[in-house]
């Protein structure tokens, strides 16, 4: 009987146990898909972290939190675990390209190509395979510089409104109720407009007719007569999985003001499309979706601007953009002969880095990487191009800014080399 009371006992301790951490798991998974990451990687140390199920989502957490060390040790001893997945290999090297181990990142990337010998991120890497101190060398024909007007927060997403610019800050507002967003624990995303005095933003405002909710808006795009708008808003609510997606709408003015925004019809409530840029004619909107049909987890997308006012149906840019990593961020120069956009998962210094590619009667091919100053092992992006030539602006989370994110000026006197 007491032989048997102990099984009992026993028994009932590994049960409890096991809903205990079972729950826990639970939770941190919640989390994780609430893109509560620091709560996630707090919650997944808890668990027992020999595990790949765990040690996978906990080390992503780091990642997206940026604590970059601890992401790559994890990492590094996920690649050589029972069931890791070339996903691993590749998340492995985007680390240690980040944290600039080039010399480690090829090695990795050796083991990925032998497990995927076929794919477009494969082929990139063997026609640029030993490039990265080329990438290095910083190209003297460009001037990048850090804006008096960032603040502790975050600002990114700049273009071109008429003779002024709108960009995207999670900067504090008057608000007597501050709201977080999971992610950053900064206050959620608004556009503001801005006019471009001696390489800074000056009279900075919020975006006018109630444009901005209290949810995260921007970045937005503008027809060259700005009186088309297109900008990305996300969800109020979470859909039926729990996940809140970001998709585009559209704003008119005819000169009286914005008209309540619109969302695009082919925008799908099962995905999240961002990042528009519109052409000088106005009749193609560029962006980037993770919309069913595309080559990765992020792609680039474009869709006709029709005459009555209406949009086409979206047609995905193929493999001369899109990977089966990300690719976002597209701006499309007023001349229409440049297209620029981001991709973590090309040859790279780290993060995103920015690529330039030329576009012939609208079609798009030879996608190269801009190197260094404009590229970092940081995250690089929304790269834009002044019309003529000899300024933009890019966005990054490179060392010796202000914020997680920043506005940096780039300065290219001679012109944008463009090849």
């Amino acid at each position: 009987m007491r032989v048997f009371a102990a099984i009992l006992l026993f028994s009932s301790a590994f049960s409890l146990a096991q809903t205990s951490h079972d729950k826990l798991a639970e939770k941190a998974l919640a989390y994780y898909e609430n893109f509560d990451y620091r709560m996630a990687a707090e919650t997944y140390s808890q668990l027992d972290t020999s595990k790949i199920s765990v040690l996978r989502p906990l080390s992503l957490s780091w990642w997206k939190i940026g604590d970059l060390g601890n992401a790559q040790r994890g990492f590094a001893k996920i690649v050589e675990m029972e069931g890791h997945t070339h996903d691993d290999i590749f998340s492995y090297v985007r680390l240690l390209r980040q944290v600039e181990y080039y010399g480690e990142a090829e090695k990795q990337m050796d083991r990925y190509t032998e497990m995927q010998p076929k794919s477009d991120i494969t082929l990139d890497y063997a026609k640029n395979k030993g490039r990265s101190d080329r990438l290095k060398m910083a190209d003297t024909t460009y001037f990048v510089m850090p804006m008096n007007m960032n603040s502790k927060h975050q600002e990114f997403g700049v273009s071109y409104y008429k003779s002024s610019v709108v960009f995207v800050s999670s900067r504090e507002n008057t608000e007597p109720i501050r709201r977080r967003y999971n992610v950053s624990q900064l206050p959620f995303l608004d556009l503001y407009t801005a006019n471009i005095y001696d390489s800074n933003f000056v009279a900075i405002a919020p975006f006018p007719d109630g444009i901005n909710s209290k949810f995260h808006e921007g970045p937005a795009a503008f027809t060259a007569a700005g009186d088309l708008m297109i900008f990305s808003r996300n969800d109020l609510k979470p859909n039926a999985s729990g996940h809140y997606y970001s998709h585009l709408y559209s704003s008119r003015n005819d000169g009286s003001g914005w008209t309540t925004p619109q969302q695009l019809a082919f925008d799908t409530t099962a995905c999240s499309s961002v990042h528009p840029s519109i052409s000088a004619d106005g009749k193609w909107l560029y962006f980037s979706s993770t919309m069913a049909g595309g080559d990765g987890g992020s792609d680039i997308w474009k869709v006709e601007i029709m005459a009555d006012g209406g949009f086409g149906s979206p047609m995905n840019l193929g493999t001369s953009v899109n990977t089966e990593g990300n690719e976002s961020w597209p701006f499309i120069h007023p001349e229409n002969n440049l297209f620029f956009f981001s991709s973590d998962s090309r040859y790279g210094l780290g993060g995103m880095d920015v690529f330039v590619a030329q576009v012939q009667k609208e079609k798009i091919s030879g996608a190269r990487n801009l190197g260094a100053p404009v590229n970092s092992s940081s995250d690089d992006f929304s790269f834009v191009l002044s019309a003529d030539k000899k300024s933009g602006f890019i966005s990054s989370d490179r060392k010796g800014g202000r914020g997680s994110d920043d506005i940096y000026f780039v300065d290219m006197r001679s012109g944008f080399p463009e090849k």
